[in-house]
């Protein structure tokens, strides 16, 4: 990291904040540590630095009220964050080290620090919270970390390679994921490795390597009424005709409907609430109130009947044959091995249908900015990239020609 970026022109005019800034800096360790501290152990994170209250008049000569009021105006300006206790405060600064020039940032050979993804990930997001980063970047960059460490493990960062970028790849893909959010978490990936490298953790990306894939920009395929009629006929598991019917009725992602609880359900309020829990994390953590509408409301009343005359007592609401929680797996598998009974093509997924419902709420002159809405979309543009155009919609407009209309 520069030097410069650190002891900024505001800093080093105030002695007493610049004593303070660098009391703290002296303490910095870039690997996890324990001190102990009156008998207890305090575990400290990477650049996390545990500092004594009875230390600052002997060391810095300032008393505590003072050296906590500078740090929070510290924090105000983004430099660190820090929690105080009786005795001592724990202080997380926003750097990365090793400091010097702008081209001495990177180590090399034995000089590389060694940490596991997951702990990467923690220092990883706080130093983005710390430095002012939207919530919802934040909550971005944290599900695909998260991700990540799922398909390939929670392995030392340096140890990682392109294969486990490959395979990550590979996992995303079979959950239907499109070219183009694939390389969005691509970006994500680099750009965190890169702060790794800036921080010592790894001397060379191992994703950059790795072009982004090919994005078609031709309009989204859905799933045409031929098609599904033919689909539906090739399935004989009830518990997929429910996840399928819900999909259309709601525009959810397979994550969101299979993660689905009873709790969930507010009849009374009309609403459905989709939000993360301990098992999923919906995507960039954005939670919603999606509106019960009355064909949702019969579905569910038709699931609940099923559920209980076959003695099925289950928190969620999606379960297989045997009364068992779906897995997301299992329901990928099961739609895969119908639609290729059927001859259909790969895009009949989950996630077509939600392309298939938005384009169908496009097609009852639903707005864009209503579907927006309802798929819980942050802007337009995502939007637009779901609305297909059925066939029927273009055979009417080319039935509405004829020679005459080009005709004096």
């Amino acid at each position: 990291m520069d030097i410069r970026t650190i002891f900024t022109r505001d800093l080093i005019a105030d002695r007493e904040l610049l004593a303070t800034f660098v009391f703290c800096l002296a303490e910095v360790q870039v690997a996890p540590a324990s001190r102990l501290f009156h008998g207890e152990v305090v575990d400290l994170r990477p650049y996390e630095v545990l500092i004594e209250f009875d230390r600052l008049e002997r060391e810095i000569q300032m008393e505590k009220a003072q050296f906590v009021s500078h740090l929070e105006l510290l924090q105000r300006m983004r430099r660190m964050t820090f929690k105080q206790e009786k005795d001592y405060c724990k202080v997380i600064l926003a750097i990365e080290l090793p400091i010097g020039s702008s081209n001495q940032t990177r180590r090399t050979g034995n000089q590389v620090q060694s940490i596991k993804f997951e702990q990467w990930t923690e220092l990883d997001l706080e130093q983005i919270r710390i430095q002012g980063f939207s919530k919802d970047y934040l909550d971005m960059v944290r599900q695909i970390l998260h991700r990540f460490m799922k398909v390939v493990g929670n392995k030392v960062i340096n140890e990682i390679t392109v294969y486990d970028y490959r395979e990550y790849v590979r996992a995303l893909q079979q959950g239907g994921a499109s070219n183009s959010s694939v390389n969005n978490y691509r970006r994500a990936l680099v750009a965190s490795m890169n702060r790794a490298i800036r921080a010592g953790y790894l001397t060379k990306n191992p994703i950059e390597s790795e072009k982004p894939l090919p994005v078609n920009r031709s309009r989204p395929k859905i799933v045409e009424r031929e098609d599904m009629k033919i689909l539906r006929e090739h399935i004989n598991l009830a518990w997929l005709h429910n996840v399928i019917d819900f999909a259309l009725l709601s525009t959810k992602r397979h994550g969101e409907i299979l993660h689905l609880k009873w709790d969930d359900i507010d009849s009374e309020a009309g609403k459905i609430w989709i939000h993360s829990s301990e098992k999923y994390r919906v995507k960039f953590n954005k939670e919603q109130d999606l509106p019960l509408s009355e064909p949702l409301k019969a579905l569910l009343k038709r699931i609940e009947d099923e559920q209980r005359t076959n003695g099925v007592e289950s928190d969620y609401v999606f379960v297989d044959e045997k009364g068992k929680h779906l897995r997301e797996k299992k329901v990928q598998e099961a739609m895969k091995e119908a639609r290729e009974s059927a001859g259909l093509e790969p895009h009949i997924t989950i996630h077509g249908l939600r392309r298939t419902t938005s384009t169908k709420l496009r097609q009852k002159n639903v707005s864009t900015n209503t579907i927006k809405g309802i798929l819980n979309h942050e802007n337009e543009k995502t939007t637009n990239r779901y609305l297909g155009v059925p066939r029927e919609d273009e055979l009417d407009a080319l039935n509405k020609l004829s020679l005459s209309d080009f005709l004096p």
